[in-house]
């Protein structure tokens, strides 16, 4: 088998690609991380779905305990550490993708969670033409699970359009990934109500995309601009904002 970027010999297991084009992918110039990459993922990687400063994400595909497309991302800081959802206090809720596995690749940390094929919330909203409703659905339930979250002590940290994701299919259920963001020794510090403000203040940003869009039939007699500045000032936590983005629906949604 040849590698799927440059043609070389597979030389790691369980993937489409040669040692160095898979660990130059998710380390840019410094080829220094190609150290023990011989070692196989826990998963078959395909291709590369995205890549960003922080890390790169493989499409792969899970055989064991069950057959699944995952995502498995592979991050650029060596000295990051990734630990599983449960360690980190991440609450069960169906909006929220746990992490399935973490470990090392070669020197890069990595962590792999189901793989959501619809793609990144704003996008997929906007691709299947959706409306207000289901719109304003998607970002209550980001809402009850950023509430939950908050509620056991866990803040996300960077919420952001690229960490809200959707299944392929109708309803197109948003998860929120990438839910590991504060380790628990920070979870108790005074910084805490400052950053379940962030996550609140996250969530609005995303409602600006996805409630601003073009393709959202707005009433004539709603300024939603205006509508999610005052809802910027106002959510201090999470209930608020529930309460406040239903309410706002309700301005949308009636004719």
């Amino acid at each position: 088998m040849t590698c799927s970027c440059c043609g070389a010999r597979v030389t790691v297991p369980r993937t489409n690609f040669c040692a160095r084009c898979l660990l130059t992918a998710a380390a840019g110039a410094d080829t220094t991380v190609l150290d023990g990459a011989e070692e196989a993922p826990p998963c078959e990687l395909l291709s590369i779905i995205g890549d960003s400063p922080r890390a790169t994400t493989f499409l792969g595909e899970q055989t064991w305990p069950v057959r699944r497309l995952v995502a498995f991302k592979l991050f650029k800081d060596r000295a990051r550490t990734v630990t599983a959802s449960s360690d980190q206090g991440v609450p069960r809720h169906p909006n929220i993708a746990p992490l399935l596995e973490v470990g090392r690749l070669g020197e890069r940390p990595y962590g792999m969670t189901e793989y959501f094929g619809g793609g990144v919330l704003t996008k997929c909203y906007d691709r299947h033409r959706l409306d207000a409703t289901a719109r304003l659905g998607a970002l209550l339930a980001v809402a009850d699970a950023i509430a939950l979250a908050h509620g056991s002590g866990t803040v996300h940290g960077r919420l952001t359009a690229a960490n809200l994701v959707c299944d392929s299919r109708p309803p197109f259920v948003v998860r929120i990934v990438d839910f590991d963001g504060i380790p628990s020794s920070d979870r108790r510090n005074g910084d805490f109500e400052v950053l379940t403000r962030a996550d609140l203040n996250d969530i609005v940003t995303v409602a600006e995309t996805l409630l601003q869009s073009p393709i959202v039939q707005v009433p004539a007699s709603v300024d939603v601009a205006a509508e999610l500045r005052r809802l910027r000032l106002s959510a201090q936590w999470a209930p608020d904002l529930r309460q406040a983005l239903a309410a706002l629906g309700g301005k949308l949604v009636s004719r």
